[in-house]
């Protein structure tokens, strides 16, 4: 039985939906050390929500943050939301929504 319950989870979903917006942000203003600040957290703590996926990506981005790669970094950026989709409950608002 997993101790983290289904509404913990999405809550990390979401936060992680915030944190694509302030590396795209953050990226479009150069601040690589955000970047990988942001993505080392992620490989840290995703694997305790049992998102082994969100781990990878975290790995990635931090290391194309610390080599200033801004094209990866917008390719792992695409990737991160299209995992987050994928992970979250029916009916969540999607990071791609347009309003």
């Amino acid at each position: 039985m997993s101790l983290i319950s289904q509404e913990m989870k999405t809550t990390y979903l979401q936060r992680r939906r915030t944190d694509i917006e302030k590396c795209r942000s953050a990226l479009s203003m150069g601040e690589f050390d955000l970047i990988a600040r942001v993505g080392h957290k992620m490989k840290g703590n995703a694997e305790t929500f049992g998102f082994h996926s969100l781990e990878t990506i975290g790995t990635e981005l931090e290391k194309a943050a610390e080599e200033n790669d801004p094209a990866n970094i917008s390719q792992l950026l695409v990737q991160l939301g299209n995992v987050v989709d994928e992970l979250s409950p029916e009916g969540e608002v999607s990071s791609k929504a347009e309003y």
